[in-house]
């Protein structure tokens, strides 16, 4: 596995994952260089995956993730499924969300593993909907406790985890990875949901062994990253609610030294950077036993918030993530949905669209989750906004999020450094909800600008921050909302220069050295 300092403890597990369930099994395969798995119809279960291979670790130098079956940089393009394990009972209808969203190139969802009734999957007492009492069992009627304690019987409850591993086995298929969520605790304004009271009342060792559990069950799975928290407010709900989380996340440990581990965490009004309350948790040469190896920024607040005030958050977190020490990258793991605020008119595709890109080019260069109310719930009364999710599956947001992947695997996203001082786009630049966000790679291969308000914006930019043996960049428009691209023509690589959109709408500003010989942006 690779990474310094943590290397040696990592190497001591040997992998090897039978991934099989009923009449299919799952067979890896490596065509043309690229990993994909395939349904092997009527196999008997045999299938075992190479020795640590994931779809997602940390680079050698930990800075940006990696898939090792290929070696390949990964950027993550991720969705909310939250409730696809407890809400859903037909394969049918987990095999439809799961190819759509490979289709659209998502290689990240957020799964629930186990949830507490307020998210509305499962089943209720009689009189009791969602959010009423602690009904914890998914739509198939099965407890993950077995009618025992929180976090207790697990072992004894087969017919409930047996379907959570077959939804990540159906993930793998899909090359994509879960982002498991492993208690949520559920305490963003408050300190009084299930969760977070079973944590308070149970055990050190009670969680650990939780922990271990689940460690022991997924630890040769190659598409799991483990998340803890869940609205973790460890600001309002005292530092117990760390120490709890602790227990889980190194009974996990304790199983698993693989997989990669993050943190959702809250302070009451807004999500917030995981360094604020977490980094006495993150590994580092300082800290072995710790825990969180990756970053995340959660720029979403209470729906009564203004537009600018979500992009403030973005650039206040990410610079917490980007000075935090010791630094791990980061992703945005959440931020405003689809169908959000709910208390005011919803944001529209364009400024989620903004939401995005300020994300990514303000230093979550890792990639970023996006969601919909629409899909995430899948049906679930509590929840569900719009239509049906199959419908919401086709909504812009989520082609726009296809888009945005598709266009930062086309360039060196792993090498992207936030031009937070703007001595790059040095004029133009704006603020607030007409803030441009830019990067720059760090060899001086590309720059991308995120133009939110179309041709009411002139942009200056510094051509000398392109480094290129002939003295020449390569300039392009990107739609974020279409994909389409438009070449505005080959300049030298000094002074400023002035750009323009070419129409009111948001575009991306992609400034290229030319010797590189890239694509059009968004091509592979």
């Amino acid at each position: 596995m690779a990474g310094t300092g943590n290397e040696g403890r990592r190497s001591r597990i040997t992998q090897r994952v039978a991934v099989s369930a009923g009449a299919y099994s799952l067979a890896f395969s490596l065509m043309a260089g690229c990993p994909g798995v395939v349904w092997v119809a009527g196999q008997s279960p045999t299938t075992a995956i190479a020795d640590k291979r994931q779809f997602m670790v940390l680079s050698e130098d930990r800075t940006h993730l990696v898939n090792t079956f290929t070696n390949k940089p990964v950027f993550i393009t991720g969705d909310t499924a939250y409730n696809l394990i407890t809400q859903l009972t037909s394969d049918a209808d987990v095999e439809a969300y799961l190819a759509d969203r490979q289709a659209k190139g998502i290689n990240l969802i957020w799964v629930a593993l186990v949830d507490f009734g307020s998210h509305g999957e499962g089943t209720h007492p009689p009189g009791e909907g969602p959010g009423e009492g602690n009904t914890q069992k998914d739509a198939f009627g099965n407890d993950p406790w077995n009618g025992a304690a929180d976090f207790t019987g697990m072992e004894g409850a087969t017919a409930y985890w047996t379907h959570v591993d077959d939804v990540l086995k159906r993930a793998a298929a899909h090359g994509i990875t879960v982002l498991a969520g492993t208690a949520f605790a559920g305490t963003f304004s408050s300190c009084k949901l299930p969760y977070f009271s079973s944590m308070m009342t149970s055990s050190d060792a009670t969680m650990k062994a939780y922990g271990a559990f689940l460690g022991n069950r997924y630890k040769s799975y190659p598409n799991v990253i483990w998340l803890q928290g869940g609205d973790a407010n460890i600001k309002t709900c005292g530092s117990d609610l760390g120490k709890k989380v602790n227990d889980l996340a190194q009974g996990i440990l304790s199983a698993d030294p693989v997989h990669l581990m993050a943190v959702e965490a809250t302070s009451g009004v807004w999500g917030e950077a995981s360094a604020t309350h977490w980094s006495s948790y993150t590994f580092g040469p300082d800290n072995p036993a710790g825990w969180l190896t990756l970053g995340t920024i959660y720029p979403k607040g209470t729906p009564d918030k203004v537009f600018s005030a979500e992009i403030d958050q973005i650039i206040s977190q990410s610079a917490t993530e980007t000075e935090a020490r010791p630094f791990v990258p980061y992703f945005s793991v959440e931020d405003p949905y689809e169908y959000e605020p709910w208390s005011r008119e919803p944001y529209d595709d364009q400024q989620l669209r903004q939401v995005a890109y300020s994300e990514v080019l303000s230093g979550a260069k890792l990639g970023r989750l996006f969601g919909s109310a629409g899909v995430w719930p899948f049906g679930a009364p509590c929840c569900q906004h719009g239509s049906k999710w199959q419908v919401n599956m086709e909504h812009p947001a989520s082609f726009d999020q296809q888009r945005l992947g598709q266009l930062f695997r086309s360039r060196e996203h792993w090498k992207l450094i936030a031009d937070t001082h703007h001595t790059v786009v040095t004029a133009g630049f704006g603020a607030d909800e007409t803030l441009t966000v830019t990067s720059r790679t760090a060899d001086g291969q590309t720059i991308i600008a995120y133009v939110p308000k179309g041709n009411r914006t002139t942009l200056t930019v510094d051509m000398s921050k392109v480094t290129s043996k002939l003295h020449q960049a390569t300039c392009w428009w990107f739609s974020p909302s279409s994909g389409a691209t438009s070449l505005i023509g080959s300049f030298v690589t000094l002074g400023k220069r002035n750009f323009t959109p070419p129409t009111a709408t948001d575009w991306v500003l992609v400034i290229d050295d030319t010797a590189a010989k890239l694509p059009a942006p968004g091509d592979s």
